[in-house]
């Protein structure tokens, strides 16, 4: 009777206790909702009560429909209830980045040069998301139409949590900073030159960009085929549960690619001397010696139980360029169909690069083309020897506020993200906390082709030394907006 009495204490305890409820993972919410220590609606009231309360200081969220979020979780408390769960993430509050089309929600692109236009059909991945019971609470901010890898522009910036006088990073800024902030446990990004792994680095949390296919993608973003869907987190296993759910083919997206069944991987335990890791060190590049230390560590914690590192350098020579090939066309593009009445409202530096694509010619596209061939096939070679790329996500481990270009485009940071991109292999980033208090760096991991599930694996080993999120920042309590 007393340990009935105990539990009973403990479940209300639980249910009142909304400063917990915001911080826990997709795992622990649906163990709660099993258990009755808590429902959806407490839960998604939570994350409802956490924005209202810091949106106004990081400007991450655009659209907040918190009448649907708490529908969606009510529907969701009815089958934890009649024991008819859908899954993992049934009942778990979940953001889009703006560029995503969800039914009824309005659609911009972070841009104040667009009427925000309301859509009338969801996105492949949403129509997953619904399919498994997860509730969808709102919209977050991106830069202008996602050209850069800083969230500020004409409609404001996103700060890092960590520290209001630094970026949240882009494009998917938004994301990042409200996972941070406790927003959400889950949110979906989207990543053209590193605009998930950027952000998720900047804000000490955990992105994929998957492999391109994966995830189907409808309507297609500007940039084409360098976009890659994929999910944002504050651990490695609430980014694989996400994944399992997205990635799936849609007949929306002909460019998406079917990938066969296969069996769950076990964990990773014991010695690693099976993996082999190839180091990517840059000596021509410039990097922060905070970045480089986080790599580093990473690479000795691999080897010393047993993985195999070796150290060398990837060709990227003119990657910049034949990234700004096929990138500056498109932002030209979107330009010209705001009309010239508009122009004004776009973001200024977004303007000034796409002027380069009056230099560009059907010759550089093509040759731009033909440069990731090249490149591709000089990561498949190396990762015949390889299983795993490790290094750093970006040379800096921050971005000012109001940085009014965006980092990932200067020749010092740009391929570490770009390459992955160009060559459509996966690649996910991992928070690094080289000392207890001390703010993350992020470290980027990435693999073959097809083959992002066993880029997770490498990621849950490491996280099991490292921490997730809320062991490195206690609980949120060394975020700058809890100062």
């Amino acid at each position: 009777m007393m340990h009935e009495q105990l539990d009973r204490l403990t479940q209300q305890q639980e249910r009142t206790d909304s400063d917990q409820l915001y911080y826990k993972d997709a795992s622990s919410l649906c163990d709660g909702y099993s258990r009755g220590s808590f429902t959806p609606v407490d839960v998604v009231k939570a994350c409802i009560d956490r924005i209202a309360k810091l949106d106004g200081t990081l400007n991450a969220m655009v659209h907040l429909d918190a009448a649907r979020a708490i529908r969606l979780a009510e529907e969701s408390e009815d089958r934890y209830a009649n024991g008819l769960s859908l899954g993992p993430l049934d009942g778990v509050p979940v953001t889009l980045k703006e560029s995503v089309a969800a039914a009824g929600w309005p659609v911009s692109v972070g841009s104040a040069a667009l009427d925000a236009k309301i859509v009338s059909e969801n996105a492949p991945l949403v129509d997953r998301l619904l399919e498994a019971g997860a509730v969808l609470v709102g919209t977050t901010r991106m830069p202008d139409h996602g050209w850069k890898g800083v969230t500020n522009g004409p409609l404001g910036a996103v700060p890092s949590p960590w520290d209001l006088n630094t970026n949240a990073g882009g494009s998917s800024g938004g994301a990042a900073a409200g996972l941070a902030a406790g927003y959400t446990p889950i949110a979906i990004g989207s990543d053209g030159a590193g605009s998930i792994r950027f952000p998720a680095a900047y804000c000490g949390v955990v992105g994929l960009k998957p492999t391109y296919g994966r995830v189907a993608a409808f309507p297609r973003g500007a940039a084409g085929t360098l976009t890659h869907y994929g999910p944002m987190a504050r651990s490695v296993g609430d980014v694989e549960s996400l994944f399992k759910v997205v990635a799936q083919p849609d007949e929306r997206d002909y460019t998406c690619s079917p990938v066969p069944d296969r069996e769950s991987l076990p964990p990773l335990t014991g010695s690693l001397k099976k993996l082999r890791v190839y180091q990517w060190v840059a000596p021509e590049l410039t990097v922060e010696k905070d970045v480089l230390d986080a790599v580093n560590h990473t690479a000795e914690l691999l080897e010393a139980h047993g993985a195999t590192v070796h150290r060398g350098q990837i060709d990227t020579t003119g990657i910049l360029e034949a990234h700004t090939a096929l990138f500056a066309g498109p932002m030209q593009a979107i330009i010209d169909s705001v009309g010239p009445d508009r122009v004004a409202d776009l973001d200024p530096e977004m303007v000034k690069f796409s002027r380069r694509a009056s230099d560009i010619s059907v010759v550089d596209f093509i040759r731009a083309q033909q440069y990731r061939s090249k490149l591709a096939e000089q990561l498949t070679h190396l990762q015949q020897h390889y299983d795993v790329i490790l290094s750093p996500v970006s040379t800096t481990s921050t971005a000012p506020l109001n940085a009014p270009i965006r980092p990932d485009a200067t020749p010092d940071r740009s391929p570490f993200a770009f390459v992955h991109n160009l060559t459509g292999r996966p690649a996910l980033t991992i928070p690094i906390q080289l000392s207890q208090g001390t703010r993350p760096v992020g470290i980027q991991l990435s693999g073959r082709r097809f083959e992002d599930e066993h880029l997770l694996q490498v990621g849950r080993w490491l996280e099991r030394f490292e921490g997730t999120f809320l062991q490195q920042s206690s609980n949120g309590k060394l975020l700058d907006i809890n100062a």
